[in-house]
């Protein structure tokens, strides 16, 4: 990202690109062929590969989607855990729908607080729930301290950039319940390596997983411009219908979608080693 503006007079800023518009277009609009969230799942099957009955820990496992996906693509024997009372029952309606019951389970927890006995896990995935941890070094300890010697952390989580003005950053932390410092790739690394982690692949993803959903998918990222939009235009009447606690999470969930896309956050992947 440079670090000046680039400024121009508005006769230079609006004639024509010099190869013209055509031409332009089909440079800067082709595909960077972005991976799909598929790659987590691949770092995942490396970090399994000869280990015999493996056993993973899903904190933040939401509606149980990951854990069964886990427990089908590798075999795994896959614990999950919730703050929320109604995701951990969706999650085990979910569990018991696929028929993953005896390989699966899930409870409400909390990844500051875990139950689980010392060294109980060779993996703990965690997908996009990072951010609105309050007490992160003492999340990243009681993981240490629930994985086996040389056992590893798979984490996908989003940092702030440069781009996020302070307004915007609070337009979406605070109806999510994000944590600031943890969106600082500062802070959120002093917390794990305070914790008896060693970085083993740190790999940025910024927004390539949205273009993926773009490309690829199912356009989620421009829905979410538009619901925006709409949503902006018929604020009134829709806090109405839905009320405003809802309406305020929808929306800072829908910034939060096109934020990722544009750049102000940026996606990231590790690979955690407890030493």
């Amino acid at each position: 990202m440079p670090d000046e503006i680039f400024r121009l007079s508005a006769e230079e800023a609006f004639e024509q690109p010099d190869m013209g518009y055509d031409e332009f277009d089909s440079i800067v609009d082709r595909s960077l062929s972005p991976r799909s969230p598929d790659v987590l799942f691949e770092k995942l099957g490396m970090l399994l590969h000869g280990v015999d009955v493996a056993r993973v820990l899903d904190a933040g496992c939401r509606d149980a989607t990951h854990m069964c996906e886990i427990a089908e693509r590798f075999d795994t024997l896959v614990w999950g855990i919730d703050l929320v009372e109604s995701n951990v029952e969706l999650a085990t309606k979910n569990i018991v729908d696929r028929g993953l019951s005896e390989r699966v389970s899930v409870a409400r927890g909390d990844i500051q607080s875990l139950t689980f006995e010392d060294h109980a896990f060779d993996v703990v995935w965690c997908r996009d729930m990072l951010p609105v941890v309050p007490d992160l070094r003492r999340a990243f300890s009681e993981c240490a301290r629930v994985l086996r010697t040389g056992g590893h952390m798979l984490i996908f989580t989003n940092f702030a950039t440069d781009l996020m003005e302070p307004s915007e950053a609070e337009r979406i932390y605070g109806p999510l319940g994000v944590c600031a410092d943890n969106l600082s790739s500062g802070y959120f690394e002093a917390a794990f390596l305070d914790s008896g982690f060693r970085i083993v692949e740190r790999e940025r993803i910024d927004g390539e997983w949205r273009e993926w959903r773009e490309e690829k998918g199912d356009g989620h990222t421009s829905r979410q411009m538009l619901r925006i939009a709409r949503m902006l235009r018929n604020r009134e009447s829709l806090v109405g219908r839905v009320g405003r606690k809802d309406f305020e999470i929808e929306l800072a969930d829908c910034y939060w979608g096109v934020y990722h896309l544009i750049g102000k956050l940026s996606g990231a992947i590790y690979i955690l080693r407890k030493v």
